[in-house]
């Protein structure tokens, strides 16, 4: 096989297997091993190609890999708070020490995260550059044109594998926009090379893989997908079709993309079940703003390629509880991590490339690129695709494709009067290009082995040994904040460490937990881990200031550690109303909270006047929104003997018919009238709820209580719904026991009891329950053995409690 041939299947097959590498997008070390193989395909076509000169789709990415490399130089510090005063005042927020002040720090704001950017454009770079190279012949041409389309096709035939293996449509890509854009790109390339291919057999071929596209594109719903589309087809109409009859069938399908997009929630409903949250794009326009304000912060020389979503954070405009790690804008995120003029210089070599791709725009492989570069382009107005490698990678592997094209005439040019030495000969540009794909690897170590999850977890492990010397702990913080300055989850994590010791440092976890406040202000972690470090402390008063502005910060949702946080910095249902905000959510979580805490007359109150509040805000909010808190407020006063009021709030449920019937039957049970009528409310209401294991599991119980195990074994058979490994499947295996002991069947109820014990082993109150059934049914040695074990699996309070059983009963 030819040399070319040999490097065009293997650049080919690159741009399809990149995709499947991980979920989500690919790593920095498999950027790197695509640099190498990249270099591999330039090596394989070093023989028999003619110099050209350098294309801005190769000059592109290798200018991103410079600034890259230049923000990873360290500075001196007059020099950086010179130049990036920003980031210079990011890195010094108290309290980090005065003496790494005097230290050498790198422009950008995360050193890992600029190593791995560094890797992602050489990449990209080397792509362009060997499918230039390659694209010498008519054949490798057509072949390295085609490898968004053959990218699209092995990521849809990824999906359907991983739906015939595992019953879930599992694409490559966590965010179904991202597969949207590759999928985009793949129906463009088909559609451009349809127009030119010859044979009829090909040419139907092609618009059946384009139509595969495209409906798969409409079924992602990504609306940012589906104008990219739009604009791509009107590219290659106005560019590529030489009759008028395609011309208009591209219009009219551009149109069709276009009318998807203004119809767009309403198909959506009908589409899939996403809901209202799912269909609103309010969050992400707001969060525009908040990008345009970092990129004016740091417009002068970034904060750091591949580091924006460490400022983000200073600059949010969304909820507390919503975080964007891009900014959702290609543009506003590169002039904030390469600064203004870095930006400028990457928008005019694109303005050159597109200006270059015009002139030959009747190419089909030129056309192909051009539609698809559009697409993305408007699409990465409203996202980030081009930040993944496996939509960039296929990208720009045609770009550089149709590059070669263009300069065809310019490099014969060349050859004839400077005999075939250009530029790009006369410095082995491909030579060095193999040298920085190693550099990549190594870089993709460092940025690997520094990351910060990983130096969070470094922290709290030296946090986890409360009786070692401070000054390690303090030290490794220092380097991990030279390596991650503006990363809130490192602050936290010394705070937290900090704060685990014993005995604990509190003025100096709250100094870093502050850090991580200015780091982060819109965010409410900060302030729940003051709040847990105030409370150990003693300062219950201070620590309830945290709660409250935590809580001011994360209304749009209910946290379920920030509402123990706050019942443990409350005293009493007076101050949980000064913790808790308005947000009905969070009161309906409060009051489920103190109901599990058996406090149920603050829990009744509470819930009254949550309701009351709720029927203020809004007088229409009768139903759904509502309901759930006169769940909550029949239930507690029922637990405190309050019936009547009961009766009176119960049937006011109107959107929870089963919640309504368990509360109905316990009602009747409390107002003293006989177990048949309970029974029978329940029965009456189990058809509309068969998956409500409470409903179901109440009426087993009653069904045990008149002895009739038969058929609660039949209904317990039929209720095999409850998710494996939750309290639902627990209490379900043992009502199982309870219906086989009944039943008379005592090996099986054994074995039930042991499963139900093995779901849940730290679990006290289910050792106690079970030990007390073992010897309801005689069996003390047998309940002796069992709390012996549960004790040997337990810890902590719940091993306290279960030793505390054992003892009661040895001593009975």
């Amino acid at each position: 096989m030819d040399p070319r041939t040999r490097a065009s299947l293997l650049l080919l097959l690159l741009c399809g297997a990149v995709i499947g590498l991980v979920r989500g997008g690919v790593p920095v070390n498999a950027q790197a091993a695509c640099a190498l193989l990249v270099a591999l395909a330039l090596w394989l076509s070093r023989r028999g190609t003619a110099p050209q000169r350098a294309s801005p789709w190769v000059l592109m990415p290798l200018v991103l890999a410079g600034v890259a490399l230049v923000q990873c130089v360290p500075l001196p510090p007059r020099l950086l708070a010179l130049v990036a005063p920003e980031n210079f005042a990011l890195r010094t927020l108290p309290p980090v020490s005065p003496a790494t002040l005097t230290a050498w720090m790198p422009l950008s704001l995360d050193v890992p995260q600029t190593l791995q950017s560094l890797a992602f454009s050489l990449t990209l770079a080397m792509a362009a550059l060997t499918a230039a190279r390659l694209a010498q012949e008519p054949r490798t041409q057509r072949v390295l044109s085609l490898a968004p389309l053959w990218a699209a096709l092995l990521q849809l035939a990824w999906a359907l594998g991983a739906l015939l293996v595992t019953g879930v449509f599992r694409a490559g890509f966590v965010n179904r926009n991202h597969l949207a854009a590759l999928l985009v790109s793949g129906a463009l390339t088909a559609l451009a090379a349809a127009q030119e291919a010859k044979g009829r057999q090909a040419r139907v071929l092609l618009w059946c893989a384009a139509s595969v596209c495209v409906a798969a594109v409409l079924l992602t719903l990504s609306r940012g997908a589906v104008i990219g589309l739009g604009a791509g087809v009107l590219v290659l109409a106005v560019t590529h079709t030489r009759s008028s009859r395609s011309a208009l069938g591209l219009v009219l399908l551009g149109a069709l993309a276009l009318a998807v997009v203004s119809a767009g929630q309403p198909l959506a409903g009908r589409w899939l079940d996403l809901g209202p949250a799912r269909l609103t794009q309010t969050l992400r326009l707001r969060a525009f703003a908040g990008a345009l304000e970092a990129a004016r912060s740091h417009w002068l020389l970034g904060a750091g390629r591949g580091a924006y979503r460490f400022v983000s954070d200073l600059h949010t405009t969304t909820p507390a509880d919503v975080t964007f790690v891009y900014a959702e804008n290609e543009p506003l995120q590169l002039v904030t991590e390469l600064g203004l003029p870095g930006a400028l210089v990457i928008f005019a070599l694109i303005a050159l490339g597109v200006r270059d791709l015009w002139r030959a725009r009747r190419q089909p492989v030129v056309a192909g690129a051009l539609a698809v570069f559009a697409a993305l382009a408007v699409h990465n107005l409203a996202d980030f695709n081009l930040e993944l490698l496996g939509v960039a990678l296929p990208l720009w592997t045609a770009l550089g494709a149709a590059a070669r094209v263009e300069a065809r005439s310019d490099a014969a040019r060349s050859e004839r009067t400077s005999g075939g030495r250009s530029l790009l000969g006369k410095v082995k540009l491909a030579r060095v290009l193999v040298y920085a794909g190693a550099l990549a690897a190594l870089a993709s170590h460092l940025g690997e082995a520094h990351s910060a999850d990983l130096a969070a977890r470094t922290l709290q492990a030296l946090g986890s040994a409360p009786n070692d010397p401070l000054e390690p702990l303090l030290a490794a913080a220092q380097s991990e904040v030279a390596l991650h300055p503006a990363d809130t989850l490192v602050s936290l994590s010394v705070a937290s460490a900090l704060h685990a010791r014993t005995p604990p440092h509190t003025r100096l976890a709250l100094g870093w937990a502050g850090r991580a406040e200015a780091l982060s202000p819109g965010t409410w972690r900060p302030h729940f881990v003051a709040g847990a470090i105030l409370l150990r402390a003693g300062a219950r008063s201070q620590a309830r200031i945290e709660v409250k502005l935590a809580f001011e910060r994360v209304r749009e949702a209910a946290q379920q550690e920030l509402i123990d946080l706050a019942l443990e910095a409350a005293a009493g249902v007076d101050e949980l109303d000064e913790v808790a905000p308005a947000d009905l959510r969070v009161r309906l979580r409060l009051v489920s909270r103190l109901a599990e805490q058996r406090r149920f007359e603050e829990a009744a109150a509470l819930a009254q006047r949550s309701l009351a509040q709720g029927a203020a805000q809004d007088p229409r909010e009768e139903g759904a929104a509502l309901d759930p808190l006169r769940v909550q407020l029949a239930w507690a006063l029922l637990q405190s003997n309050q019936s009547a009021q009961a009766a009176q709030v119960i049937p006011d449920i109107g959107t929870l018919p089963c919640a309504k019937a368990l509360l109905q039957a316990r009602l009747a049970h409390e107002q003293g009238q006989p177990a048949a009528v309970s029974e029978q409310l329940l029965m009456a209401a189990a058809p509309q709820c068969p998956r409500d294991y409470e409903l179901t599991y109440a009426l087993v119980s009653s069904l045990l209580t008149r002895g009739a195990a038969q058929e609660a074994l039949k209904l317990l058979a039929d209720a095999r719904f409850a998710p494996e490994g939750t309290a639902w499947e627990v209490e379900g295996r043992l009502l199982r026991a309870d219906a086989f002991e009944a039943a008379g069947q005592a090996p099986r109820a054994d074995a039930e009891r042991a499963t139900a014990a093995a779901l849940s082993p730290e679990d006290a109150l289910l050792a106690s329950r079970i030990a007390d059934q073992l010897v309801a049914r005689g069996d003390r040695a047998g309940a002796l053995d069992f709390l012996r074990r549960a004790e040997a699996r337990a810890h902590g309070t719940a091993r306290a409690r279960v030793a505390e059983k054992l003892n009661l009963l040895q001593r009975r």
